[in-house]
């Protein structure tokens, strides 16, 4: 961490780091990385939006996943079919984070979402211990 040095996080020999099958691969947009304790955690989203006349159809997919340094482990902590993962803080132990959703759908020009604020304790690791702390306007 501390040489300044860049390097994929991937222990793969001759992997070509550009499929999920690579340790290091995220996807399309990765909009937060956090590192803590040895992990990094990445949210990312796959997106695609596609026009019909006036209407448009959202497919896609966010999520939150958990790195080991080394690239050999990867866990995903958190995944939605629509939305955003907007920010991340490690704190004792405990991964904060703010995501928003669509509210009522995903529709053109009309940009109302139901935001959260999440608690995962990474001490435990498990899936589980995800809570929802709030619902937003």
């Amino acid at each position: 961490m501390e040489s300044g040095k860049k390097s994929v996080l991937c222990n793969k020999a001759n992997c070509e780091h550009n499929s999920e099958e690579c340790n290091a691969y995220i996807y399309d947009i990765a909009a937060y990385m956090l590192y803590y304790d040895d992990n990094i955690y990445v949210s990312y989203a796959d997106v695609e939006i596609t026009y019909q006349g006036e209407d448009a159809i959202y497919s896609g997919y966010i999520g939150l996943d958990c790195i080991s340094a080394d690239g050999s482990k990867r866990k995903n902590i958190y995944s939605s079919d629509n939305g955003s993962v907007t920010s991340m803080k490690a704190v004792d132990g405990k991964l904060y984070f703010t995501t928003y959703e669509f509210h009522g759908g995903f529709k053109v020009n009309v940009y109302l979402h139901d935001h959260y604020l999440y608690k995962y304790d990474m001490v435990k690791d498990n899936f589980p211990s995800i809570e929802r702390i709030n619902r937003g306007p």
